[in-house]
């Protein structure tokens, strides 16, 4: 984690010491800085949610997995941030953790979870709302209503995030 850090503030091992004045520490960014995310769920084919991972596991650490329903924009008590609904009749149809390519998938899942903790690059990934089990990468199939056309959005653990 530190060697994140001295690659993202040059050397530092606090967040901000050039910036504005003020300085964060390592332990300050685990625990206070935001965590940021995206969730996707087959049951809703044509929404993906943007949120802010609020849920704390009890340690101190956001627990990844995005629990508060549609309720856009966020009020109390809720993660989401913003919904985003897929225009046209192209709609998410795979949801598949553990893949490297546009292959059958043969880890299918019902919903995804992605999210990004500042400000470290890295991507956490988790499935059907299980934290206790973070995936290599994952890959979305988007297709039109008609399946003849396949696009595929491919996340890996390491934060990129690739279209094809």
């Amino acid at each position: 984690k530190n060697a994140q850090i001295e690659a993202i503030f040059g050397g530092s091992i606090n967040i901000g010491d050039q910036n504005f004045g003020q300085s964060y520490s390592v332990a300050y960014a685990d625990r206070y800085a935001p965590t940021y995310g995206m969730h996707f769920s087959k049951s809703n084919n044509k929404r993906f949610i943007f949120f802010t991972d609020m849920i704390d596991n009890g340690d101190g650490q956001n627990d990844g997995i995005y629990f508060s329903g549609n309720n856009c924009p966020a009020t109390n008590n809720t993660e989401c941030i913003e919904n985003i609904d897929i225009q046209g009749s192209e709609n998410i149809t795979e949801l598949c953790v553990d893949v490297n390519s546009i292959d059958p998938c043969t880890n299918v899942v019902s919903d995804l979870t992605v999210t990004f903790k500042r400000p470290f690059p890295d991507a956490r990934i988790f499935a059907n709302n299980d934290n206790t089990i973070k995936y290599n990468n994952a890959r979305i199939r988007v297709s039109n209503n008609t399946g003849t056309q396949n696009r595929y959005v491919f996340i890996s653990s390491l934060g990129q995030i690739t279209a094809q």
